[in-house]
C-alpha cells in the first residue's frame, strides 16, 4: 500500500536556510583575499556583480567560488579604488576585500563587498612591476642590463640622428594628448618641417598591449622610413598607465633598433616602459618640445660653424690686402728712387749735352722713354695680379669647405648603407639563420649535445626542436 511521503515547499526550504545563515553570520564581516572573475557592471543602478574565486597554486584548478556584488557605498569604494590604485576593477585582479554574507530565496548564497583594501592591491602592483623588471634582466641580457640601480638599455644606447624630421607615433588617434603633440610641432617657432605618421593603438581592452607590440612590427618592417618613434598618451583614464608595465611592451621598446621616447602624461609615476625607453619625457608636449630643441641645436651648429668660416676667410682677406698694401708702398718707393736716380742723370746729361754728340741725344730720349713707361705700368700690372690672386684663394677656400661638407655627408651615408645592408634582419633574408640555446646565440655546436633543444630563427619564422644527430661539417660552401 501506498504511504504519502511528507514534504514542505521549496521556498519554505530557503526561507529556513536564510535565517540559519542570517543567524550565524549576522553583524559578521571577513576580510578575504580572492580574484576577480565573471564581472558586470550596471553604471545606472551603481552595481557591480562578480564571482570571488581562488586557485590551486600548483594546478591552476579552481579551488573556491563565490558570487558577490557591490551596491551604493561599495560601489563607491570601487571607484575610489581604481582612482587611488590605477588599477581598473576587472576580470584576473587579485583583491583584498571586507564582505559580510547573505542568501536570498532567489538569488541564493551571496558576498556583499563592503570595503577593499588599496594598499594591498598596490603592494601586489609593485610585486609585479618587480617580477616584470626582474624577468626583463634574466630573459634579455644582451638588451637590458642594471647598472649602479639604473637599467641601460639597447635602445638608450642608440646615438640620435643630427635631425629629427621623420616621426612614427604610436597613440590612439582620440588622444588629447595625440593632438597636443601635432600642434607643439606644427607651430614651433622655428617653421621646422618634421613628418609624422600616426599608428593607431587602444589603451583600453585585454588584448592592447598585443596591439601596441604589432605596431612596433609595423615600424620595424619600415625602418629606414623613420628617425624616431614616439610612444604618447594624454587624457585617458589612470588605469590605462598600468598597460606600460607590461613585459611584452617594455622588452620591445628596450630590443628596438630606432630610438623611442614615451611621453605617457603621468607626473607622479615612472611606467617600465619609461624605464626602457631611449628618453622618458612627462608629458607628449615635452616630447615635441625636445624634438624641436633638439633640431634647434642642429641648426644653431651649423650657424656657429658658418660663422667661423665667414670670420677665417675675413682673416686670409685681410692678410693678403696688407700684404699688397705693403707691396704697393714698396712699389711706391721704388719708382720714386728710379725717378730721382733718372732725374739725377738726366741733370747729369744737361749738363753734358754740349758735349754730346746728335746720336748720344737720341739714346738717351729712348732710355727715358723706356724708364717712364716702366714706371706707369709697371705698378698697375702688380697690384692687378695680387688681386686675381687674392680672388682665386677667396674661391678655393668657399670651394674647398663645401667640398669637405659634402664628403663627409656622402661617407655618412655610405656607412649608413653598409650598416643597414649588415643588419641581423637582412642577413636574414639573404639565407642565413640564427640558433639559439637557452636565449644565447651559438657560433659553434661545441655547446649543442644529443637531445638538446634549439630554436632556430629564420627571416619571416622560428622553428624549435631537439637535436637528434651531431658531426663535424667538412664542407667548406660557404667560405668566401
Amino acid at each position: 500500500m501506498h504511504t504519502e511521503k511528507k514534504y514542505i515547499k521549496l521556498s519554505d526550504l530557503t526561507n529556513w536556510i536564510q535565517r540559519t545563515i542570517e543567524e550565524k553570520f549576522v553583524m559578521q564581516t571577513f576580510w578575504v583575499v580572492a580574484e576577480i572573475a565573471s564581472l558586470s557592471h550596471y553604471a545606472q543602478k551603481n552595481t557591480y556583480y562578480f564571482d570571488l574565486i581562488e586557485k590551486e597554486e600548483a594546478s591552476g584548478k579552481m579551488a573556491a567560488q563565490l558570487k558577490a556584488a557591490a551596491f551604493n557605498q561599495a560601489y563607491s569604494e570601487i571607484e575610489q579604488f581604481t582612482l587611488v590604485t590605477g588599477q581598473a576593477f576587472q576580470n584576473g585582479i587579485q583583491v583584498l576585500c571586507n564582505v559580510s554574507i547573505g542568501f536570498h530565496p532567489v538569488y541564493g548564497l551571496r558576498a556583499n563587498l563592503l570595503n577593499i583594501d588599496t594598499s594591498f592591491t598596490i603592494g601586489q602592483l609593485q610585486k609585479q612591476r618587480d617580477a616584470t623588471l626582474a624577468r626583463l634582466l634574466k630573459e634579455n641580457t644582451d638588451a637590458v642590463t642594471l647598472v649602479d640601480g639604473r637599467y641601460i638599455t639597447r635602445n638608450q644606447l642608440l646615438k640620435l640622428p643630427l635631425v629629427l624630421q621623420k616621426v612614427a607615433v604610436v597613440s590612439s588617434q582620440n588622444s588629447a594628448g595625440l593632438q597636443d603633440f601635432l600642434h607643439t610641432i606644427s607651430q614651433n617657432p622655428h617653421h621646422y618641417v618634421i613628418e609624422t605618421e600616426l599608428f593607431h593603438v587602444n589603451v583600453q581592452g585585454d588584448d592592447n598591449g598585443k596591439q601596441i607590440v604589432t605596431r612596433f612590427l609595423e615600424i620595424y618592417e619600415r625602418i629606414n622610413d623613420f628617425d624616431l618613434v614616439v610612444v604618447i598618451r594624454g587624457g585617458g583614464s589612470q588605469t590605462d598607465f598600468i598597460l606600460f608595465d607590461a613585459y611584452p611592451i617594455a622588452k620591445a621598446i628596450a630590443r628596438f633598433p630606432i630610438p623611442i621616447f614615451t611621453g605617457l602624461g603621468h607626473l607622479k609615476d615612472v611606467s617600465i616602459s619609461d624605464l626602457m625607453a631611449h628618453t622618458a619625457l612627462k608629458t607628449p608636449t615635452k616630447v615635441a618640445e625636445f624634438i624641436i630643441e633638439h633640431n634647434r641645436k642642429f641648426e644653431e651648429y651649423l650657424l656657429r660653424y658658418q660663422s667661423r668660416l665667414v670670420i677665417k676667410v675675413q682673416e686670409k682677406m685681410n692678410t693678403q690686402l696688407q700684404w699688397i698694401q705693403q707691396l704697393q708702398s714698396a712699389v711706391v718707393i721704388g719708382a720714386q728712387q728710379k725717378l730721382n736716380s733718372s732725374n739725377n742723370r738726366l741733370t747729369q746729361l744737361q749738363n753734358g749735352i754740349s758735349r754730346l754728340s746728335l746720336k748720344e741725344i737720341e739714346d738717351a730720349k729712348r732710355l727715358l722713354a723706356v724708364l717712364t713707361s716702366d714706371l706707369t705700368s709697371k705698378p698697375k700690372q702688380i697690384v692687378q695680379q695680387q688681386m686675381h690672386v687674392l680672388e682665386l684663394m677667396k674661391t678655393n677656400i668657399v670651394n674647398d669647405s663645401k667640398g669637405k661638407i659634402e664628403n663627409k655627408t656622402l661617407a655618412l651615408e655610405n656607412y649608413t648603407t653598409l650598416f643597414r645592408l649588415l643588419s641581423p634582419a637582412q642577413t636574414l633574408k639573404r639565407g642565413f639563420a640564427i640558433v639559439k640555446k637557452d636565449t644565447k646565440i651559438l657560433t659553434n655546436a661545441d655547446n649543442i649535445h644529443i637531445g638538446d633543444s634549439i630554436t632556430v630563427y629564420l627571416s619571416d619564422s622560428q622553428i624549435t626542436s631537439n637535436v637528434t644527430e651531431k658531426q663535424q661539417n667538412t664542407e667548406r660552401g660557404f667560405d668566401l
